[in-house]
């Protein structure tokens, strides 16, 4: 069985890119002050949406960790920490989970151009969008614990009305969400660190899912980021550029200005040899 070792200097620049969020202020060793730090890395399997909701592959999900933020995320000691919510409360009971969104994030397209805030609905949005059978999201059945989200996905796949204000989430105010679940679960906080809880601006969803298809995430004018970092490009099998998106709400603690990925087809026998030469900055090696 192969066992991969990530090169130290990956193992302490890809830490910065999960979900956007690093612990370790200091500056990395390929940038200075006045140079902008650029994590440079090969990939040999292109994504085939950009669509984090209807995906359920490990793959697409580590592109969206690094453009759109959740409501938590998990610490370098993997503690669930805060991330676009700055703080939650649960009832008693367990059910009811609330959270209070941070302030002052926005929306970005690929340009870098604001699109608009960052609120509770697009939570809501989200829930949605996974649980249309139209998506055919792969990770639809991790929400089958807020209330009334089965319910209302089997209503839809049997060709039956639905009402999406009977599931259990919903916009209390511009800045406060709410989740009401089927039964208490000890996992649920954790478990919104995952893609399938992220949030998605609602008109433009809107204008991208219709009752004839679903174009949301086919290309980079297709999507919107408001994570750590801004999709700016993305040509399949070609490259993926990440530029860091200076508004965010952790912005100071990622220390990486522009991750360049380059596809190609041999990087698992390509890399360690350009990582040597420093052509790149991460590699996977094999010990057999």
């Amino acid at each position: 069985m192969k066992k991969y070792f990530s090169l130290l200097i990956a193992v302490l620049m890809i830490s910065a890119i999960i979900c956007g969020c690093s612990q370790n202020t200091d500056q990395p060793s390929n940038g200075s002050n006045d140079e902008p730090v650029v994590f440079r890395m090969l990939y040999d399997v292109e994504n085939t949406t950009l669509n984090y909701l209807a995906s359920g592959k490990e793959l697409e999900h580590a592109v969206a960790c690094n453009m759109v933020d959740g409501l938590v995320e998990f610490d370098n000691h993997s503690n669930i920490v805060p991330a676009m919510a700055e703080s939650w409360t649960t009832s008693d009971d367990g059910l009811v989970w609330t959270f209070k969104i941070r302030q002052g994030q926005k929306w970005y397209d690929n340009t870098g151009k604001e699109i608009a805030d960052v609120t509770a609905n697009d939570w809501v949005s989200g829930l949605k969008l996974v649980c249309d059978p139209k998506t055919d999201s792969g990770t639809y059945d991790q929400v089958k614990v807020i209330k009334g989200a089965e319910a209302y996905f089997n209503a839809l796949a049997a060709g039956n009305e639905a009402n999406f204000d009977d599931v259990g989430v919903k916009a209390i105010d511009t800045y406060t969400l709410e989740y009401t679940l089927e039964r208490p679960t000890p996992y649920f906080l954790g478990g919104l660190a995952y893609a399938c809880w992220l949030p998605v601006y609602g008109p433009l969803m809107d204008s991208l899912v219709t009752e004839t298809g679903n174009d949301f995430g086919t290309s980079i004018d297709k999507i919107y980021s408001c994570g750590a970092f801004i999709l700016t490009e993305w040509e399949p099998q070609v490259k993926q550029t990440f530029v860091k998106n200076t508004n965010n709400w952790d912005a100071d603690r990622v220390y990486l200005d522009r991750i360049e990925k380059t596809y190609n087809a041999e990087a698992a026998t390509l890399a360690p040899t350009m990582v040597l030469r420093d052509e790149i900055d991460f590699a996977k090696i094999s010990n057999d």
